[in-house]
């Protein structure tokens, strides 16, 4: 079997392209131990500085398709939302121009609003880049309807395949400290934003009968603290709540590792590598019912599914957790066991292969 080469995009590096970086390393890392007849390459369309810099990412990135792509390669295109789909087109269309076959891997959560916004002409551009896609993966049942019935890709040339993370690393004995304390840790993992819940997330916790449980929080990611610092205090919560910042990934598995419950209540998303991390851990999740996070957690089977914006809901939720330990081990022995069955890399990793050697064969 002829060894294949993989252009992969990520935007900017992996440990700061946030969700589709980690997931990207993920899968690259289980490619390269267990698939060596794949060549990965990984071509940076944005850069990790200033977004002024992307025309150059961008142009470099053409030029290396366009110098090194041969009739053995095969671009891997993972694309969001904005000026993500206008860096892909151009890029889409110099690999197209070069012969080479096209993965658009679709990631924005946003990316249905997005389309419905622009205006005609650009929604045209945006169907004309995915029909010149030789396969569209997307990450569930809800965005497979979107790019056939919206889009116009026809059944056959798109494909679930769940996002998906690597089973935990074992933790020094000193780390394992969650289920040995009354106290209940919730964890959010995210940008700290109001678009990700935090804000709802805080009042739900400020509320009366929450506030009197036992309880501490880790919101961890990057953003604007402040103003979440200050609401935590204006509802007298602060002495609960820790805000360590952006995380790099042993930090993120120390979290989840020292860490009861997933908490996050987001209003956008596509489906979120935080909530395969937990539970790949053995962690409930308390989350919202956007994008393809109904497909992967079930109510009251792995954890507790509200809409977005309902405070009242997400109050009833975390007191429902943080009170009943043997739901949340029931729902986290649940997720884990769901996990290991849908979302472990190793399973993606070898869909991906296929769908590369099905590429490679058919496109020959």
């Amino acid at each position: 079997m002829s060894n294949l080469k993989i252009y992969i995009t990520i935007p900017g590096s992996m440990e700061t392209s946030g969700g589709i970086g980690r997931q990207m390393g993920y899968l690259m890392d289980a490619l390269r131990e267990h698939h060596p007849d794949l060549e990965i390459v990984t071509l940076d369309t944005r850069g990790s500085g200033s977004v002024l810099k992307s025309p150059y990412y961008l142009f470099k990135a053409i030029r290396q398709i366009q110098n090194n792509g041969d009739a053995h390669s095969i671009l891997h295109v993972n694309l969001a939302s904005y000026a993500s789909t206008l860096r892909k087109y151009f890029l889409i269309r110099a690999a197209k121009n070069a012969g080479i076959p096209v993965i658009i891997h679709l990631h924005g959560g946003g990316f249905q609003t997005f389309y419905h916004r622009c205006p005609s002409w650009i929604q045209q551009r945006i169907r004309d880049m995915f029909e010149q896609a030789t396969m569209v993966v997307v990450l569930g049942q809800v965005w497979r309807d979107f790019v056939t019935q919206t889009l116009g890709i026809s059944t056959e040339r798109v494909h679930i395949i769940y996002n998906a993370v690597p089973p935990p690393i074992p933790a020094p004995k000193s780390d394992l400290v969650r289920h040995n304390k009354d106290e209940v840790r919730l964890l959010f993992l995210g940008r700290l934003n109001n678009q990700k819940g935090v804000r709802d997330l805080l009042q739900a916790l400020g509320s009366r009968q929450v506030q009197r449980l036992n309880w501490h929080l880790t919101l961890a990611g990057d953003g604007r603290k402040k103003p979440y610092l200050r609401m935590a205090e204006e509802l007298n919560i602060d002495h609960y709540v820790d805000m360590p910042g952006w995380l790099d990934q042993a930090g993120v598995n120390r979290a989840l590792r020292n860490s009861h419950v997933l908490v996050l209540p987001s209003y956008v998303e596509n489906l979120p590598i935080c909530i395969l991390e937990a539970m790949a851990h053995g962690m409930p999740v308390i989350t919202t019912t956007v994008g393809a996070i109904p497909e992967v957690i079930r109510q009251n089977v792995e954890g507790l599914l509200i809409s977005p914006g309902d405070v009242e809901g997400l109050a009833g939720a975390l007191m429902t957790v943080i009170e009943d330990k043997p739901l949340r081990m029931r729902l986290g022995t649940a997720a884990q066991d769901r996990y290991q069955e849908l979302f472990s890399i190793h399973k993606c990793s070898a869909d991906f292969y296929n769908l590369y050697r099905h590429i490679a064969i058919n496109c020959a």
